[in-house]
């Protein structure tokens, strides 16, 4: 029992010396601030002086020293009040509760702990309410500050975190229809008790809302509703799909054109042998030689055709694969780099048959 009340007593004193601690800053910060204005209108009626030839430049520079050690001193002294705002927590176990985090447990949040202890060491605000807005902004919640009502606690509201006339936080739960609500008191470490509204609505002072700032998702309505998504690689080869129907299209006639030679041999042996006209057989021949002249330019276009478009798709598919292989997280990323390398080389294939 001794080591108990040694401890006990412990706890009240870091409480004790904590508040003091801050009070002190707090009255120190006014009179700073009082002494950096003090200061800022120095180094003004200094300048007007230095303009006048009255004031050297040493008396300037001798000004701006003053001004950075009240801005350097001000700003220690924020800090300082900072940090005994996080002893007090720490001293009266009300993490869980001045983070916010059972209430963002309850709304499948999960925050870093230690990254809200950094975010608490290091903001700019002076009272626990700006504090408290700056931690629920970083768990991802929203923060009203109500004053206390029964209707406040309607079961469809909760859970809600209260404030105590004597400075002690919780979080009500639960509610049910006899007047009672569940209750995790600051330093319980999570358990609950069960009080009568009756007995609370004499002793809570402020009731804080909690909200998350966006919904959150369910995978599988999600995955259900998902709107249909277009293949990226189709629609990056098929994005020039135009050029390939011109490229059929001079296919079939160069293809057609190539059957010029068949039909010449076929009306030389049927009606130029036959009859020695040979004025025919120029005719056919000048026929033949301009449908070759028609077959080699579509060939030649064709070529060009295809070699632009797939370069077109070649650029466009590597600026995607690779992109996003150099964007990709860590974590995300294969754990064998043998094996990402083999996803990578299997775009080779790929690209060989876009740009065939």
């Amino acid at each position: 029992f001794s080591k108990f009340n040694s401890v006990y007593m412990d706890v009240l004193d870091q409480i004790r010396t904590s508040r003091e601690q801050i009070e002190n800053k707090q009255r120190q910060m006014l009179v700073l601030a009082n002494r950096q204005a003090t200061t800022v209108r120095t180094r003004e009626l200094y300048q007007e002086q230095y303009k006048l030839g009255t004031r050297s430049l040493v008396d300037l520079l001798n000004a701006e020293q003053a001004i950075h050690s009240a801005n350097s001193e001000l700003e220690s002294a924020r800090y300082d009040i900072y940090n005994s705002i996080v002893q007090y927590i720490s001293a009266t176990g009300r993490y869980r509760q001045a983070y916010d985090l059972t209430i963002a447990k309850h709304y499948r949040i999960e925050p870093s702990e230690e990254r809200i202890r950094l975010q608490l060491d290091w903001n700019q605000n002076q009272n626990l309410d700006d504090v408290l807005q700056l931690i629920t902004r970083q768990v991802g919640l929203n923060l009203r500050k109500v004053p206390f009502s029964l209707e406040v606690l309607n079961p469809w509201r909760l859970p809600v975190m209260v404030e105590f006339n004597d400075g002690q936080v919780g979080v009500i739960d639960k509610a049910d229809t006899q007047g009672n609500v569940s209750i995790q008191l600051s330093g319980d470490h999570g358990l609950s008790q069960n009080l009568s509204l009756d007995v609370l609505k004499t002793t809570i002072k402020n009731v804080y809302i909690l909200r998350p700032e966006s919904s959150i998702p369910d995978a599988r309505i999600d995955e259900y509703i998902k709107p249909y998504e277009a293949s990226w690689f189709w629609s990056i080869v098929l994005r020039d799909w135009k050029r390939y129907v011109d490229i059929m299209f001079a296919s079939l006639i160069a293809n057609i054109l190539a059957l010029a030679t068949i039909i010449f041999s076929m009306q030389v042996y049927d009606r130029v042998v036959p009859s020695q006209s040979v004025p025919t057989l120029w005719v056919l021949a000048g026929g033949v030689l301009i449908a070759a002249l028609f077959e080699f330019t579509l060939r030649i276009s064709r070529v060009y055709l295809s070699d632009i478009i797939g370069k077109r798709a070649d650029l466009r598919v590597s600026d995607r694969v690779f992109g996003h292989a150099l964007r990709i997280k860590n974590k995300d990323r294969s754990k064998s780099t043998g094996i990402f390398i083999s996803q990578i080389r299997e775009l080779e294939g790929v690209r060989e048959l876009v740009t065939s």
